[in-house]
């Protein structure tokens, strides 16, 4: 009787060890699963291996896109720039659509999105107004800049042009030595004043000029920044000048017929190779910077002629 009860304990035993090893090797197995199915992320949610560098006039688009803002439509702050001084290289871009002002950084590297942010410019005594100047509005100059701010300026203003006089005198600066990047009015702030910038000599040059009076509200002298990069591709692969005058006549919507004085030059010293197109149609003049390898329109202004 003894021996039967120690056999049954000892079957008992090797049941709950078989038990026990089977229910821990399918622990195990289920925790295997759940390892691999955690690890397994859809196509759509996987994280894309970064590309190769991107151009600034893929980071432009990437910016409008973004903005959903269209390029045709887009008004340049400041001419977009390469950035190595941060811990992420980027390209620097501003542009204006409508009254909204858009600032982007675009990371080099993989054309991510770093920085976005975008401010509704304040309107002062309803002088901000959408439509371009009229022609019979004297003192309404358009800005000569690439693609300019248009604001509705008071008729005692001394005007754009005395106003980059005003700035080179003080900077003691020939107006044939200097090459000017920014002149526009602008009415946002306390006092209405003009935003010239320019370049000469090696140097760049910031005045704030107050609009009623020509007094220099502020003033920014520094070395020119020296250029980090230049075009690389082969002319070959650019369009023609003929196609670049095309792109500017059609985008301009002139008759090519009427057009007159028109110049075409192929700039390489700059990020983007592009086309300096300048023409002349009816009252006013043209200036276009076309993309030399897509043929999309970089900049443009349209200004009364002399």
């Amino acid at each position: 009787m003894k021996k039967r009860i120690i056999a049954i304990l000892l079957s008992l035993a090797l049941i709950l060890s078989v038990v026990v090893v089977g229910a821990f090797a399918n622990n195990k197995l289920e925790a295997k699963k759940q390892e691999n199915a955690e690890s397994s992320i859809p196509v759509a949610q996987a994280k894309p291996k970064e590309s190769a560098n991107v151009s600034l006039d893929s980071a432009i688009d990437i910016a409008l896109e973004d903005a959903g803002v269209k390029r045709e439509d887009a008004v340049l702050v400041e001419q977009p720039s390469l950035d190595k001084d941060d811990k992420k290289p980027h390209y620097d871009i501003e542009f204006k659509y409508e009254n909204v002002e858009y600032e982007y950084e675009v990371a080099v590297d993989n054309g991510a999105v770093i920085k976005a942010e975008k401010e509704k410019e304040k309107v002062q005594n309803s002088e901000k107004v959408s439509e371009p100047v009229k022609a019979n509005e004297e003192k309404n100059e358009p800005a000569n800049s690439p693609l300019p701010n248009v604001a509705k300026q008071d008729k005692n203003h001394i005007g754009i042009e005395k106003a980059k006089e005003i700035a080179l005198e003080n900077a003691k600066i020939k107006k044939a030595d200097a090459v000017f990047k920014k002149a526009y009015y602008d009415s946002d702030d306390l006092v209405a004043h003009y935003d010239i910038k320019f370049v000469a000599n090696g140097y760049e040059y910031e005045y704030e000029i107050n609009a009623a009076n020509g007094a220099i509200l502020e003033k920014d002298i520094e070395k020119e920044p020296v250029r980090e990069q230049v075009s690389q591709v082969p002319e070959k692969e650019l369009i023609s000048k003929e196609k670049a005058k095309e792109i500017a006549l059609s985008h301009a919507k002139v008759d090519s017929a009427k057009v007159k004085a028109v110049k075409v030059e192929l700039d390489r010293d700059d990020l983007i190779a592009h086309y300096e197109v300048e023409f002349v149609e009816g009252k006013y003049e043209y200036e276009y910077e076309i993309n030399a390898e897509s043929g999309k329109v970089i900049a443009y202004d349209k200004e009364f002629a002399d």
